[in-house]
């Protein structure tokens, strides 16, 4: 083998786990924190419903099934499509609402604890929940104006 490649493939695998291990939300998950999605302060007329079934809740994400306490969140054989998001794209897009006064999403953001854009975001094929990471062990995502925080749970 050239001298010269092994360098090259060595970076590049690393890389490629560096990647994989960003997005990588395989594994128990812990429902921490339930809250108003900011859009609710410059939408009077709609409310939070919350999931009384996902407080303190477990999700699993694995390779053949998502269980979770509600069971349309869950699935077999699930596909785990990941993507990079800007803020203002996070939750379809609800932090930003130029017409009734969202304009910072950045701020917005930032106070549910992103630090960095874009944002890695996993949707499961069976799921129509798009799955945010604030950072490695930390899971956002948005159902019925309320955002779920899931704590990924050590083994």
């Amino acid at each position: 083998m050239n001298k010269k490649l092994i360098p090259f493939l060595l970076g590049a695998s690393l890389f490629a786990h560096a990647a994989w291990a960003e997005g990588d939300i395989k594994g128990t998950w812990n429902v921490t924190k339930m809250e108003p999605a900011p859009w609710l302060a410059v939408k009077p007329d709609s409310s939070a419903y919350y999931a009384e079934e996902l407080e303190d809740g477990i999700v699993v994400f694995g390779d053949d099934k998502v269980t979770s306490p509600i069971t349309w969140m869950g699935c077999k054989k699930p596909k785990y499509e990941t993507a990079s998001v800007p803020f203002n794209s996070l939750f379809e897009g609800g932090l930003e609402d130029k017409e009734r006064g969202l304009t910072n999403t950045a701020e917005l953001a930032h106070k549910l604890g992103f630090t960095k854009e874009p944002v890695t975001s996993v949707t499961p094929s069976c799921s129509e929940l798009t799955y945010h990471f604030a950072d490695d062990n930390t899971l956002l995502f948005a159902l019925d104006n309320v955002i779920y925080t899931l704590t990924r749970v050590k083994p």
